[in-house]
């Protein structure tokens, strides 16, 4: 069995179409993924609905136009990385999907409605086919020579009996070794063709009885692998009807820890791919649910003066929607997403300020009113032409609010040159 799946393999991919990408068609793709961005970045691009989907980035450049917003957030767009040809040359249908909505829309710009867009843009990217590489065709067989049919003509010539020689020795002296086409062809002008037709009968009904075997033992093959893969998934999964298998015990959990983990519980949501994340998750959240269950009833009740006195701890966050709410949160700095520096001791509450970094000063003052406005207060903020400098002068205040920070109060900001 294992000799034979190689060997079927390049039997059926030496037959098959083979499947690439081409340069057109990730063009496409990338225009039409281009603009749906664009769209839901910019609630005021309402134009983009009323012209019709690009077939090149260039394309969709001349749609933009003067509109300087949406050719900010290109350029966001256009920063996140594309693999060279060498590399989607080889894709499938399937990984070229994958690709531009899972792949490139995880590692573009948050922004709301995220969701949403990554749905219809793998409706669109679905629509482009890729290219089918039509199969080499087979080379004809060269024409039979008609060097031994000539040579044979001679030979009978030279042993045609000479005037006065008996016939019947000359019969019986005719070479053994005359091949039997001869004979065939002597027995009548049908007899070639009849042959012939024969044999192309017979190859075909042995093509068609190989293909039929090879096309079972493929499903065989397959019924196979899926049976394996369901005898597996069911030795994992808890069997109903004789119990369930109860989690692992989880090491012990300290509040700090558990207060670290809620200020991110809302912006690292991960959706399952399969089956088997979905478990994952619920076996995470059954843990979780005993967690808080074996915590003391006191620790539940906030009362003042009674939480203890800790570190302070900085978290980054990314600009603020029009309801004041951040909508990313990281532990560490994540260049591209990280605008503002808050420092709680509680997880609840804390103050919050502009990065004092220069690659945040120029991503923020491109668009200020996208990175500042909604978390930031000051003159003139959306006059930021000429601007490098972002200065601090109050820091403002935010709370833990639904499992997101909200603003409570702007920070205090200006502009420096």
């Amino acid at each position: 069995m294992k000799r034979l799946i190689p060997a079927l393999i390049i039997l059926f991919a030496s037959v098959l179409p083979a499947v690439a990408a081409t340069p057109q068609q990730m063009e496409q793709a990338k225009a039409a993924t281009y603009r749906l961005c664009l769209r839901y970045m910019n609630n005021g691009s309402g134009y983009l609905d009323d012209s019709k989907f690009p077939s090149s980035t260039s394309e969709l450049e001349g749609t933009i136009g003067g509109h300087d917003k949406e050719k900010a957030n290109l350029k966001k767009l256009q920063a996140v990385p594309i693999p060279p040809e060498s590399e989607y040359a080889s894709w499938d249908k399937g990984a070229f999907d994958k690709f531009w909505t899972v792949t490139f829309l995880d590692k573009a710009p948050n922004f709301d409605g995220k969701a949403e867009c990554r749905g219809k843009v793998a409706k669109k990217v679905s629509a482009i086919k890729v290219t089918v590489a039509e199969p080499a065709k087979a080379e004809e067989p060269a024409p039979a020579e008609e060097a031994p049919a000539a040579e044979e003509e001679k030979k009978a010539e030279e042993q045609q009996p000479e005037p006065g020689t008996d016939a019947d020795a000359i019969v019986n002296a005719a070479p053994a070794n005359l091949p039997a086409s001869d004979s065939v062809i002597a027995a009548g002008a049908e007899g070639p063709a009849n042959t012939e037709k024969q044999s192309k009968g017979s190859g075909n009904t042995v093509s068609i009885i190989v293909l039929a075997i090879l096309v079972l033992v493929v499903v065989g093959l397959v019924a196979y692998a899926l049976n394996v893969m369901r005898k597996s998934k069911e030795e994992q999964q808890p069997v109903r009807g004789r119990g369930r298998r109860e989690p692992q015990a989880a090491a012990p959990v300290s509040q700090a820890d558990m207060e670290d983990e809620s200020a991110f519980a809302s912006y690292a949501a991960p959706e399952p791919q399969d089956t088997r994340d979905a478990e994952i998750a619920s076996l995470r959240a059954e843990v979780e649910r005993l967690r808080r269950q074996s915590r003391p009833q006191q620790d539940a009740r906030y009362t003042p003066g009674s939480a203890r006195q800790r570190q302070p701890r900085v978290i980054y966050l990314a600009r603020a929607n029009a309801d004041g709410v951040f909508t990313r949160a990281d532990a560490s700095y994540n260049m591209g997403n990280s605008i503002f520096k808050l420092v709680t001791t509680d997880g609840v509450s804390g103050t919050y300020q502009v990065i004092d970094d220069p690659a945040v000063f120029e991503l923020a003052l491109m668009t200020p009113t996208d990175y500042l406005e909604n978390a930031c207060t000051g003159r003139n903020l959306q006059l930021s032409q000429g601007a490098s400098i972002i200065v601090n002068e109050a820091a403002g205040t935010a709370i833990f609010d639904q499992g997101r920070w909200r603003v409570t109060r702007k920070a205090q900001i200006r502009y420096s040159r």
